[in-house]
This record gives C-alpha cells, structure tokens and sequence, in this order.
C-alpha cells in the first residue's frame, strides 16, 4: 500500500510542478477541486457528482478511500480497492487521482493537494469521531455541496440483485435456493419507484460526458456493443483494447429489451441510460450508442462508417434461433476477437453481492445462536434460582407451622 501510496503522491507531484510553471507564464493559478469517497460499484450518481464538481473549478482531484478505512467506517466493498482506483482513474473528467485518500476530509488535505476546496454530497454525514468536518471547512469557505447523485446508488444496485437472485434467477441461469435469502433481504429488494434517484439529462449534460466531437476524416472508427451492466474492471479491459485498435472507439449500448432477451433474465440491473452514459463517461470512450441494435446490418455499419467491429473474448451467447449477431461484419472480413486479460463480469459482481450477504447472513445466524444458547443457559439458570427460592421458601413455612 505504501508503494502504491508514494507513485501516486510523485505523479501527483509532476502535475504540480506542470501547473505551477503554468501559472508563472499566465499569472493565473488554476482552481483545484478535492472530492473524496468509496466509490464502490461505480456508478452515474458518482460521476454525475464528479462532473457537477468539476463545473466549479478547473481541476478535480479525486481521493479514493482505502478497503481498511471502507471497511471500518461502511464495511466490506464490493469492489476492492485496486479495481475502485483503476475505475475512477479513467474517468474523463478526473484531473488527478489520489489513491488511499484519509477518511473525512480535512484541512490538512486539502493543503497537501493544493486544492481550494472539497465537494460533498448535499447528504454529506458524519464521519466516526461525530465531528462534522464538512459543516466546519463551510464555515471557512473551502467546502461546498452538490445535489444528491443522479440515478441508483451503490445501496439500490446491491438490491436489485438480490431482487433478481430472490427470483430465483442469476446470469448464468442457475436457480438460487429461496432459504438462502433471509426475510429481511427480500422485503428490503422491493424497490419502489418513490425509492429511486431519478436522473433527466439534458443534451448540455450528455455533452459533457463526451469528448465534443465526431470523428475526423481518416480516422479508423472501431465499434464494440454490449449491455455493460454492473460496470466493473473488466468491461474498462475490454473497451481500452478495443481502442487500441483504431483512433475513434464507438460503443453501442443495447436497450433494455435487448439487455433481457440476450442475457434471458427479468432486466438488467441498471437502465440504458444509466449504462450508457458511465460507459460514455471513459477517456477511452469517443462516443456512444444509446439503445444500440442487437445485430448489426451492412446499413449500421455504413451509416457511421465503421471499420471495425471488436466483441470480447467472454461474451453472451447468440440468439436462440442461431443468429449470429456478428454475421454481417465476420463476412465482410472487419471483425475481430479480442482478449481483454481479464476475466470480471457482471455475474461475478453478482456472485460477490451474493457470497457478502450470504457471509453477512452466517455471521448473523452464529451471533443469534450463540445469544440464543446463552440467554436459555440465563433461563436455566434463573429457573434453578427461583426453584431453589421456592423450595427454601416452603421450607420456611412448613418450619414455622411447626413452631405454631
């Protein structure tokens, strides 16, 4: 961790340096923005915030928080720590990245990055020692708050999968047994529309999660397509391969219904528009697809010009029928396999949510048992005393009727 802490505080450096020479030659000091969190399941809310942030200065420093401090202070992640970091470092509109960041801002950090102030959610809470750091840097003017993050947090994510596994149903098609579930977790998987965080973007938002601009004539345009729900690490693999092999990287996002019939679940976890704007969010991302075909004719691929069509190496299956999604381009001899190195999927985000909650459910039962035996060994015990108080006690009276 120390090793990984000093590369990122050196890199960090660097663009001290960079900005400082900068704003001698321009006589004007940019401003820098710090915003720190978990940023567990990467989601739209977290980066609608970032960008809401990013919008009040120049820079935007982002400090991600450690698994040993997310741990003591929320609990175990769902991603760990190397997979949140690497999440956050490709988003565009992170400046600079600081890798186990403290919990709770302070001065003091703020002051190491040379940040002019920190941005919270409006919902910003307390952090352990119950000292309200945010209310306190507000009063000095070096905090400020932005609304509550657009669209499903990392909480609602978690519930809608157990929504689904409580259904009975997971990616891979295997039945999860009802009494694996407690009753607590299936009454809190039921999602109303009253509980969601809806998110309405303007054309002025979308157009800030782009690059602003089209290809250019000559560049070699490739295209990828997918559900890309539950973001994880393995879908940014795949998408920063995937540019790799041309100059402007089109990412086509299927709809909803796509999402269900190819994948033969209830829905996806996460809307279209959810999925595809995290997904237009990446550096590596030139521009995407909102509600893309689920095959692709020789029309599409003339329309937008595409060179070439890249599909990983773990993909979902073709149709029931036998059509193959890829069929047009695979003739065409503009299609091409390519390996990601790494083998994170959705379904193994769902099996993690899973193990935690299921792990969280034994914990809990062992607790309840091992309550249950004491307070029936304090039972007993109480019972031996008051049987040996009556006892003593109709001694007593027989003794003294005796007496009488």
């Amino acid at each position: 961790m120390t090793s990984q802490r000093e590369s990122y505080e050196k890199h960090n450096i660097r663009i001290l340096n960079s900005e400082n020479k900068a704003e001698k030659e321009s006589g004007k000091r940019p401003i820098r923005v710090w915003m720190d969190g978990s940023f567990d399941m990467l989601h739209l809310g977290h980066v609608a915030a970032m960008y809401e942030a990013r919008a009040m200065g120049d820079r935007l420093i982002i400090g991600a928080q450690s698994d040993a401090d997310v741990i003591q202070h929320k609990g175990p992640p769902v991603y760990p720590e190397g997979e949140r970091f690497r999440l956050i470092q490709a988003l565009k509109c992170v400046d600079e990245f600081v890798g186990a960041a403290s919990y709770g801002t302070t001065i003091e950090t703020l002051d190491k990055y040379h940040c002019d102030f920190c941005v919270h959610g409006a919902d910003a809470t307390l952090i352990a020692s119950d000292t309200d750091v945010v209310k306190k840097l507000m009063e000095i003017n070096r905090a400020k708050l932005v609304g509550r993050g657009a669209g499903p947090s990392t909480t609602i994510q978690i519930q809608r999968i157990l929504q689904r596994l409580e259904a009975g149903q997971t990616r891979s098609g295997e039945v999860v047994e009802r009494s694996n579930l407690k009753n607590d977790d299936i009454q809190s998987t039921q999602i109303h529309d009253t509980d969601e965080r809806v998110y309405w973007p303007t054309a002025t938002q979308i157009h800030a999660f782009t690059n602003g601009r089209g290809p250019l004539p000559g560049e070699k345009i490739v295209y990828v397509d997918g559900a890309f729900d539950l973001f994880n690490v393995g879908h940014l693999s795949f998408l920063e391969k995937a540019a790799e092999q041309g100059d402007y990287l089109l990412v086509g996002v299927h709809s909803d219904h796509v999402v269900k019939c190819r994948k033969d679940v209830p829905f996806p976890i996460l809307s279209v528009m959810e999925r595809a704007l995290l997904v237009l969010s990446l550096k590596c991302v030139s521009d995407v697809i909102f509600g893309a075909p689920a095959s692709i004719t020789p029309e599409f691929l003339e329309y937008f010009k595409i060179d070439l069509v890249c599909r990983g190496k773990i993909s979902t299956k073709d149709y029931g029928d036998g059509t193959d999604p890829y069929c047009v381009p695979k003739k065409m001899g503009i299609f091409k396999i390519i390996d990601s190195g790494n083998d994170i999927t959705s379904h193994t985000i769902e099996n993690r949510v899973l193990s935690k909650r299921l792990e969280e459910k034994g914990i809990f039962e062992t607790e309840f048992k091992a309550s249950r035996r004491r307070r029936k060994k304090l039972n007993v015990r109480k019972g031996r005393k008051k049987l040996n108080e009556r006892q003593a006690r109709e001694k007593k009276e027989e003794a003294d009727r005796k007496e009488s």
